[in-house]
């Protein structure tokens, strides 16, 4: 008898973290076309209207005008236009998918994508008509996952060096992800994976595409993301809880990578 062992998949599936921010249906023709950068990467399913060609999801190499039967990518921290006319239905899931070190599996992706793939819309679209959440839950991360695959089948991945995400020194940047604020420092990252912090910088920059304070600011923003969609905390408490030095400061640095400030932020994602 001969066992075939797929250890590595095993390793990479336990070790995928998918975290969901939005999942909603319906028309949005607040979205004219201007380009913005988002903190997470976008799913977006046209579901049909009746001037559909005049919607489209677009970046500075490429355009496409918005399919029935197709779902648009694109990732966080792209810059890309999204036009979604009065009339465009559509179903809009925003996640991050990262291996439990607050980088996320597409950071180095640089390009929006069309998949062509009718079964995507019927399945996310089933999974939103589930009442029970707790039904809804892992039948939206089986949408989620398939969507994420139909985009690996499209790509180069050894091109997004993946596999260094699983390193041990990487994975050590997991808890600081989760709890680093405006005054965590580069030299702290340095630190904690036992290098000066030269090194680290280099090292960094050269396995992950960017800088270790693109890091830091990405995990702040992610924070932020989490605090002002819950609608809990008013946006001088989050400033506080993220260590910024007034509300000012904070809004500032959010609408500097965003294009929202926080309170734009919270009236169109906000529960």
């Amino acid at each position: 008898m001969s066992v075939v062992h797929r250890n590595k998949s095993l390793l990479i599936t336990n070790r995928f973290h998918l975290q969901l921010y939005h999942y909603a249906r319906g028309t949005y023709p607040a979205a004219d076309g201007s380009v913005t950068t988002m903190l997470v990467n976008r799913c977006l399913i046209p579901l049909g209207s009746t001037d559909a060609e005049e919607s489209f999801v677009s970046d500075e190499n490429q355009y496409y005008p918005m399919r029935p039967g197709c779902a648009y990518f694109i990732p966080a921290f792209h810059k890309a236009g999204v036009k979604l006319t009065e009339n465009m239905r559509f179903l809009s899931i925003q996640f991050l998918l990262d291996f439990y070190n607050g980088i996320d599996v597409f950071s180095s992706f640089r390009q929006i994508m069309e998949i062509e793939d009718p079964t995507i819309t019927q399945r996310a679209n089933e999974a939103f008509e589930i009442e029970s959440p707790y039904q809804l839950a892992p039948r939206l991360h089986s949408v989620v996952f398939d969507f994420v695959s139909r985009i690996f089948e499209k790509t180069d991945v050894d091109k997004l060096n993946l596999d260094v995400l699983l390193l041990p020194s990487f994975q050590d940047l997991n808890r600081l992800s989760e709890t680093c604020t405006a005054a965590t420092t580069v030299a702290e990252l340095a630190d904690l994976c036992g290098v000066c912090r030269d090194t680290f910088s280099r090292t960094f920059i050269r396995k992950n595409g960017i800088s270790p304070k693109q890091f830091l600011n990405r995990c702040i923003l992610h924070r932020a993301y989490t605090l002002l969609s819950a609608g809990d905390m008013k946006v001088n408490e989050v400033a506080k809880e993220l260590h910024f030095t007034n509300e000012f400061y904070f809004s500032r640095f959010f609408k500097k990578h965003t294009g929202f400030s926080p309170k734009q932020f919270r009236r169109v994602y906000g529960h």
